[in-house]
């Protein structure tokens, strides 16, 4: 029984200690916090971006529209529903640039 115990002394466990492992999750919490605003400020960059690109199509839309409607003199977007807009950038449109 005792040359089982002292066996089992004698083998030495490789582990990580808990400095190690504290080590490590520091430095994972920094890497955290270094991208966490990046990524808030990339979606920000994205809704920007949306915004201005349904702008732009709606501008355009609202030109061709009134070039093929020379009687009219203003356009309101839901003009442009059938033949120049798809629902889908309405609704987009709508979501960046509610009504009054």
């Amino acid at each position: 029984m005792k040359q089982l115990i002292t066996k089992y002394r004698r083998k030495e466990l490789s582990s990580f200690t808990l400095l190690e492992m504290l080590v490590v999750l520091i430095i994972i919490g920094v890497l955290i916090l270094l991208f966490i605003p990046n990524i808030a400020n990339q979606r920000e960059n994205i809704n920007n971006t949306e915004k201005d690109t349904i702008e732009k199509v709606v501008e355009t839309q609202s030109q061709l529209y009134l070039l093929d409607n020379p009687d009219k003199t203003s356009v309101e977007p839901e003009d442009l529903v059938d033949k120049y807009l798809e629902e889908k950038q309405l609704e987009a449109y709508r979501k960046h640039f509610p009504k009054p």
